[in-house]
């Protein structure tokens, strides 16, 4: 099922490049380096710096699968 999905998100070039965790050589670590680089940019550069973070596995875990998979066929 995953490989399925990934192969119509990759297709239909659905993903932004800042989606780390599916795709191939871009893992968590290197969101992780990526948003310290950008905080420490900042700071150098006397910026105001601030971030939120969001974990929607959660709110994955609630989706009803049935009515998913329906809304896949589109993309």
């Amino acid at each position: 099922m995953q490989r399925r999905i990934f192969k119509q998100l990759t297709k239909y070039n659905t993903l932004s490049t800042e989606q780390y965790g599916f795709r191939v050589g871009l893992r968590t670590d290197n969101a992780t380096y990526r948003l310290t680089t950008e905080i420490l940019n900042g700071m150098n550069n006397k910026l105001l710096v601030g971030e939120i973070l969001c974990d929607l596995e959660k709110a994955f875990d609630c989706v009803k699968h049935d009515i998913l998979l329906s809304k896949l066929k589109f993309y």
